[in-house]
């Protein structure tokens, strides 16, 4: 509904804030020093210094403690930038410290370009 903004931290966590209240409606454990995030719709990406990327679910009918989708591997360094793909077939993108960018399939979780 675009009343969403997310934000990570060095403290390994997400939080999701509703834009017009300005009221924390959401915490999620990366599991790493956040340092990126992308949210579209109910999906939201973050990556990190654990070289991770994590997918999570935050629509809100997903329960609390149940918004982790997937994590997805793949970079030897920390994790940069996120985005899903704007147009086309659904994709992950993600970018490392050191520039190395992989495109990943949701549904999967494998890596289709690295």
């Amino acid at each position: 509904d675009g009343d969403l903004l997310a934000t990570g931290c060095h403290d390994k966590r997400v939080r999701l804030f509703a834009v017009s209240s300005g009221q924390l409606t959401r915490t999620l454990v990366h599991g790493g020093r956040v340092y990126c995030v992308a949210l579209r719709g109910a999906v939201l990406l973050s990556g990190g210094r654990d070289k991770t990327v994590k997918v999570w679910s935050v629509a809100e009918d997903v329960a609390a403690g149940q918004e982790h989708v997937a994590t997805l591997e793949g970079h030897e360094e920390p994790v940069r930038g996120v985005a899903l793909a704007p147009s086309g077939p659904a994709r992950i993108v993600s970018v490392s410290r050191g520039g190395k960018l992989i495109v990943h399939e949701p549904a999967t979780g494998a890596a289709a370009l690295a």
